[in-house]
């Protein structure tokens, strides 16, 4: 099975640096363009399937790319929701920092959940509970999933079996082939579609 998976375009909330996690999040002038060049960039793409968390700012993404492919339908699952941040969802990040250091050296452990939110364990739950959907498909099918920047790094950690972590820009794209025999990369974090743009990358939360 071939995945394409994208991070949503820029936000409002990204730009201003905040802890969006649940909340839908507007997209910004820059990310509209930003879909627009992903559109673009995947319109001549075989995809068979449309999955996306059914966030505004990963629904709008993925809308941007399905109207080159209007034939297909698009299936939005809870799952692929961004890592709950409860208390801090609308925050500066910085601010949030400051009000409870806690955040800066835990946020990144695997068991953290900040108050009201999710750990990443509770994050990568969900996401097995997805690929356990997804796995019954053609091992001929192609896979577009839009998904969040943590939410897209467990994905890719337990695809490919690792510890590390994963930088996702805004609209990026990570195309990888999942088989039984392992998984195998050809590219990630690609944003070569957006170079015109000339932005910068950003990590997201």
């Amino acid at each position: 099975m071939r995945i394409l998976l994208v991070r949503h375009a820029q936000t409002i909330e990204n730009a201003e640096h905040r802890f969006q996690g649940h909340i839908h999040g507007r997209l910004s002038a820059l990310g509209r363009r930003q879909t627009k060049a992903l559109g673009k960039a995947l319109a001549g793409e075989k995809i068979d399937y449309f999955f996306g968390s059914p966030l505004d700012r990963a629904r709008d993404t993925l809308e941007a790319v399905r109207k080159h492919h209007p034939h297909l339908q698009a299936v939005f699952i809870d799952d692929l929701k961004e890592r709950g941040k409860g208390v801090w969802e609308g925050w500066r990040i910085q601010d949030a920092y400051a009000k409870d250091p806690r955040l800066r050296d835990d946020f990144r452990k695997s068991s953290f959940r900040p108050k009201g939110g999710e750990s990443l364990l509770d994050v990568r739950k969900r996401i097995r509970r997805f690929l356990k959907l997804i796995k019954p498909l053609d091992d001929e099918s192609t896979v577009f999933i839009a998904g969040h920047g943590i939410l897209n790094g467990e994905l890719l950690r337990l695809l490919l079996k690792t510890h590390g972590h994963f930088s996702q820009a805004n609209a990026c794209i990570n195309e990888l082939w999942w088989e039984k025999s392992g998984t195998y990369v050809v590219r990630l974090n690609d944003v070569a579609h957006l170079s015109a743009l000339k932005t910068k990358a950003s990590r997201g939360y």
